[in-house]
């Protein structure tokens, strides 16, 4: 299976860490995820199962591109 957590962005302060899903060791310059359970805490239940698809961009170029089931 291809379970992946899904990026939201970087934390920038302090701020908007503690507004956060509460993910463990985080600083500010780490990785956000989704909380997808809506449970206030990131862990291995906020990993979802994720497909490639492959889009060919006007050329030999293959990019992968992940979607949520």
């Amino acid at each position: 299976m291809n379970r992946r957590f899904v990026l939201a962005g970087i934390f920038a302060s302090q701020e908007e860490i503690d507004s956060w899903a509460y993910i463990e060791g985080v600083t500010i310059g780490s990785y956000k995820y989704l909380d997808f359970n809506g449970d206030a805490l990131i862990n291995e239940m906020d990993n979802i199962q994720l497909e490639p698809i492959y889009v060919s961009l006007d050329g030999p170029y293959v990019k992968d591109v992940y979607i949520g089931k």
